[in-house]
């Protein structure tokens, strides 16, 4: 058995960007920034900045799009995944890493929230095994 979890926390760098598919599944990116800090000569001091692409699918992506913004600080847990293209302008393969995000929610660390509890699409009794239902997940 492979385990592939990860979990990150970090600054959103760009403001999501919430688009549907064409069957109408929401997906939605983000840009993950986090920089560590050092002590360097008795100062601290940011080290380099890394980003990450993240991906939400479904209700999830919906909800923090609605949530989050330029700054906010979160944590994401999820998969990491290849993905792999050919540029159609110059005939290059292409690929990025990404994190297929699980979850998503504000980091309490330097800010405080507080939670609406959103309505269910469907009753929890029609969920499919392991909780997930059927909109959030990934559309290939």
């Amino acid at each position: 058995m492979t385990i592939n979890t990860n979990t990150i926390e970090g600054n959103v760098a760009v403001d999501p960007d919430l688009r549907y598919s064409t069957g109408g599944k929401a997906v939605m990116t983000l840009v993950i920034a986090h920089s560590g800090r050092r002590m360097i000569e008795g100062r601290w001091t940011d080290t380099e900045v890394s980003y990450f692409d993240v991906v939400l699918f479904g209700r999830i992506a919906e909800h923090a799009a609605a949530s989050f913004a330029t700054g906010d600080r979160v944590l994401v847990s999820g998969k990491l995944r290849q993905r792999n293209w050919v540029d159609k302008t110059t005939g290059e393969k292409r690929f990025k890493v990404e994190i297929v995000a699980d979850s998503v929610a504000a980091s309490l660390t330097f800010a405080t929230t507080t939670s609406t509890k959103m309505a269910r699409a469907m009753h929890p009794s029609a969920a499919p095994a392991g909780g997930h239902d059927l909109i959030d997940e990934e559309p290939w």
